[in-house]
């Protein structure tokens, strides 16, 4: 029994109970124990590794009483072994990490939100301009939080463990108001007017985690971002969000949300969306002293492009 509180048994011990915590932990990132947890998902990871280390240190006891002195010390030796390399991981990892965020940082350009466009860098990604998206994105303004933008994720891992390339970052101006930092050179939104903290993304895609965006509306050029730094608005609640809407090409106001329907004849100037129901759109029809001069029904899209442009603002 007094083999057992050796000092050669007693780093066994020890040795084996960090092993083990760390073997918990790389278990944990391997599954993805703490995705999509946020701030919990570190703490989900630590308590995979307390839960192996326990373990470990009930097993060891009976390990180090049923094996020689000698052999206890050889298995010292080669955890410490492992011990070191689990260690010179994780400090590469950090290390590695923390040079691709300050990389990345040391390559944005200083640039103020009316000249944004500039000339586009190579596309990442190419989608028609006419493809009508899923609605848009709009991204949180914040002094803190800079806009991530990622390149193809892989999907099989969580957010935090993918690098971005690139980013927006804010500021304020003597106003009050907010303006862009720094951004990337080819950024250039579907909207953008900080004046009234308005900027756009038009949303192409969408995974558990990302959103792909088109950031260059001239090249169609497309990023991911982090689905939840802004809201995303589906075209429903986008057009309900807006002033007004307007026919594209030569279309007409329906009394009901049929084809078949009877349409309305009254003059209007343009429509205010007031409900969306499958392809049709309720709308208040305004007139140019922006009085309201009846109401009807509008095909809004073809299942491939709008059939509608639309104001922000009055």
């Amino acid at each position: 029994m007094s083999a057992l509180f050796k000092p050669a048994a007693i780093l066994f011990y020890f040795l084996v109970t960090i092993n083990a915590l760390l073997l918990g932990m790389f278990y944990a990132g391997a599954i993805d124990a703490g995705a999509n947890q946020g701030l919990a998902g570190g703490a989900i990871v630590l308590e995979y590794g307390i839960i192996f280390g326990l373990v470990s240190l009930f097993i060891a006891p009976f390990i180090a009483y049923n094996i020689s002195r000698r052999n206890i010390i050889i298995l010292n030796k080669i955890m410490v072994l492992i011990l070191v390399l689990a260690l010179g991981i994780i400090s590469y990892r950090i290390s590695d990490r923390a040079n691709n965020t300050a990389s990345e940082h040391s390559h944005q350009s200083v640039i103020l939100y009316s000249s944004v466009i500039s000339k586009p860098a190579l596309p990442l990604l190419q989608q028609n301009a006419s493809d009508m998206g899923l609605g848009m994105f709009s991204p949180s303004l914040s002094l803190e939080q800079p806009l991530f933008f990622y390149g193809n994720p892989n999907l099989a891992k969580s957010i935090i463990e993918h690098t971005p390339y690139d980013s927006i970052t804010f500021t304020r101006t003597e106003y009050g108001q907010f303006d862009i930092a720094t951004a990337p050179p080819w950024l250039q939104p579907h909207h953008l007017k900080l004046d009234y903290d308005v900027m756009y993304f038009k949303v192409i895609g969408i995974t558990q985690d990302f959103l792909e965006v088109i950031v260059n509306t001239t090249n169609q050029q497309t990023a991911y971002v982090d689905r939840r730094a802004g809201q995303l608005l589906y075209w429903p609640d986008f057009f309900n969000s807006i002033h007004s809407v307007e026919f594209i090409n030569d279309q007409k106001v329906f009394a009901r949300p049929f084809d078949y329907a009877g349409t309305v004849s009254t003059g209007f100037s343009f429509m205010r969306p007031v409900r969306i129901k499958q392809d049709w759109m309720e709308v208040i029809l305004i007139d140019n002293a922006f009085e309201p001069v009846g109401k009807g029904w509008i095909k809004w899209h073809d299942h491939e492009k709008l059939l509608i442009s639309y104001n922000l603002f009055s």
